[in-house]
């Protein structure tokens, strides 16, 4: 018997094989390759018969290579696997966000060995296999499953709200998946030396920053990350003043037929503006008759004689 071959249907044959046997193993041939085979007999004469009627097959493809990641972003992944095929060999590849269940075809192509998932959810785990298939449509195994994690988002403005003498309450933009981190910053300096004040999931009622210096200016910023550790950028520096304390009791001194001189206890900080006013009734008609820095005294002058004055 004379084997012959060919990898294009009823041209280029070469003999392959001169044999009593009827069996040849065919080796080290391409991987999805299509393949067409005839044989004849020869006698002792060595006459030969016809051909036989062409026959063809295809071989298997190889399995992918393995499962990488190119550019990660908060809603993409870039998939790449190795190519061990011919360019026409097809690529299925699957995802899921459970580890070995729950995968789905993501994509479908001919030749490509890279795709980018697009339309994730930030901070999220995605696992990732390939399989390929011939021009029979027969199915190689799938590679090793291969994981990573989108990028978190980065946070939201901040907010502030229930801002008191001693506490600011700090919010920001929730922009991503249960369970990421958050790490809140503060300075009392713009733009400069930051601590972070608070490290763990999103506060839904926000952070309450305490206990603060009264009527002092605090400078916040946040960010986050993802569960590869990776940090986004920050949030733009947002600022607010936490409120000025009541200022303490008010005293007189060097009071005279045309003056007074009140003074107060101090509360705050020394840049804290005070406003004095007063009143020659109780409690009613006041009028503002100082407003600056300090704690007095504040000499109230040129006012009537044997006249009750209300301050505040």
């Amino acid at each position: 018997f004379e084997l012959e071959a060919s990898t294009a249907g009823n041209t280029n044959y070469s003999t392959l094989f001169k044999s009593t046997s009827t069996a040849f193993f065919h080796s080290a041939l391409n991987p999805d390759t299509g393949y067409f085979y005839k044989v004849k007999a020869i006698n002792l004469d060595n006459l030969p018969s016809n051909f036989t009627a062409e026959q063809s097959t295809y071989t298997k493809a190889n399995i992918p290579g393995a499962v990488t990641f190119g550019t990660v972003n908060g809603n993409s992944i870039q998939v790449n696997w190795g190519q061990t095929n011919k360019p026409w060999t097809m690529y299925e590849l699957w995802a899921s966000t459970s580890n070995n269940i729950s995968y789905g075809l993501i994509w479908n192509v001919a030749g490509s060995t890279t795709m980018t998932h697009t339309g994730l959810n930030a901070n999220t785990t995605y696992y990732y296999k390939v399989r390929a298939n011939n021009l029979s449509g027969e199915y190689t195994n799938y590679t090793a499953e291969n994981s990573t994690h989108t990028l978190a988002n980065a946070p939201g403005a901040i907010t502030f709200t229930a801002i008191t003498q001693s506490s600011i309450t700090v919010s920001w933009g929730d922009t991503n998946t249960a369970g990421t981190i958050y790490s809140l910053e503060s300075s009392s300096a713009s733009n400069g030396s930051y601590n972070e004040i608070y490290n763990g999931f999103y506060p839904g009622a926000g952070f309450v920053n305490n206990p603060l210096e009264s009527d002092t200016t605090y400078y916040y910023r946040v960010r986050t990350k993802n569960q590869d550790n990776i940090w986004t950028s920050y949030t733009a520096e947002s600022s607010t003043h936490t409120l000025a304390k009541i200022p303490g009791p008010i005293s007189f001194s060097g009071v005279t037929h045309k003056q007074v001189q009140v003074s107060w206890t101090q509360s705050n900080a020394p840049w804290t503006e005070y406003e004095l006013q007063a009143s020659t009734s109780n409690n009613v008609s006041y009028g503002v008759i100082w407003k600056g820095t300090g704690i007095g005294p504040i000499t109230h002058q040129d006012i009537g004689q044997n006249t009750t004055f209300y301050y505040k």
